[in-house]
């Protein structure tokens, strides 16, 4: 039984790979782009999760490189917000989709690596 709780956990806490078959990139582009959108959160449990995935990554993401004070991304003073950074990621994706999909193929890029890419691409530190 240990074992099984084990796993579980595991399997939770492993990263998704944007090659996952698209799921969890789909969420968190489409919640992206509903938070962008200013959408009614009370009409769509769907655009509900997807949007808590993109501003959990999204901001987990750009406080980690703030904080750890990354080389590789300079943000402005004062910092963009939390709006203004998805939207840069949505920019991103939407310029680069094949190297998007060329990295989705890899099998172990994942979506935190996107919002770093595209951060650094965005922000770069000169």
């Amino acid at each position: 039984m240990k074992r099984i709780y084990i796993f579980l956990l595991l399997s939770i806490l492993s990263p998704i790979t944007l090659s996952d078959e698209g799921i969890a990139l789909d969420l968190f582009i489409n919640g992206c782009q509903s938070y962008s959108s200013n959408i009614d959160l009370n009409t769509n449990t769907k655009d509900q999760l997807g949007i808590g995935y993109c501003i959990g990554l999204v901001e987990g993401v750009s406080r980690t490189i703030y904080y750890y004070n990354s080389k590789q991304v300079c943000f402005p003073e004062p910092t963009p917000s939390l709006k203004n950074l998805i939207n840069d990621v949505l920019t991103y994706i939407h310029e680069h989709p094949r190297k998007v999909e060329k990295l989705s193929g890899l099998g172990v890029f994942t979506i935190n690596d996107l919002v770093h890419i595209s951060l650094m691409s965005t922000y770069p530190c000169t």
